[in-house]
């Protein structure tokens, strides 16, 4: 799984974006990794220290004048984070080592969560029900998105892979079967669906309601 710089510094206060700022500028100063960058060293520091200045003039005097000076300055410094971000991403290709030696912060790419196993403890709950009825609940699996249910009247001679009648999916732990035939034996099985796809059907689960 490939590693990506962590572009954006929303939430940071100014003086934490100088914190970050100055990190980077060290970090990346005559770094072997990084021996192209789209703004020189020498350069970004003057920025750094022009935005210190600024917010040292906040802090010290305030007023709106210096409030919007410190804010363009602020502005500057971090489209030029930025763009040091977008080309250590580039460069490093995912490499979360080359990422690091360059100050900046690393995430991981989205990825599909996996095939997740079927849901376990099918039972049918039959007190009260109507005739020709069976109520089926389950075990809940973390990260689905919904469960698909299927149902099969029971035959002689039947192969396993045969008969099965499917129900609309649900995300609910449980799935009401109704208009079945009374007296007559039945299976029932349930699955997961997540965004990696379908999962493995449940062990199956007979019944003869009412």
């Amino acid at each position: 799984m490939k590693a990506r710089v962590k572009i954006g510094l929303s939430g940071q206060s100014v003086p934490e974006v100088i914190v970050t700022a100055v990190t980077i500028k060290q970090k990346m100063t005559l770094n072997p990794n990084f021996p192209d960058p789209p703004v020189t060293m020498a350069n970004f520091d003057l920025q750094i220290e022009q935005l210190i200045l600024r917010q040292t003039e906040v802090q010290d005097v305030g007023g709106k004048d210096n409030t919007v000076r410190r804010d363009l300055q602020l502005d500057i410094v971090v489209t030029t984070i930025n763009r040091l971000g977008a080309y250590v991403d580039y460069v490093a290709d995912g490499d979360e080592i080359i990422i690091l030696s360059s100050g900046f912060e690393t995430v991981s790419e989205p990825h599909a969560v996996g095939t997740l196993p079927p849901p376990a403890g099918l039972k049918p709950s039959v007190p009260g029900l109507a005739i020709a009825t069976v109520l089926l609940r389950h075990e809940s699996v973390p990260k689905k998105k919904s469960y698909q249910y299927q149902y099969r009247l029971v035959v002689a001679g039947q192969l396993p892979t045969e008969g099965w009648s499917e129900i609309e999916s649900g995300s609910k732990l449980s799935y009401t079967f109704t208009g079945l035939i009374s007296g007559s034996l039945y299976e029932f099985r349930v699955r997961t669906l997540s965004s990696a796809g379908t999962g493995a059907w449940s062990l199956s689960v007979s019944y003869r309601p009412q």
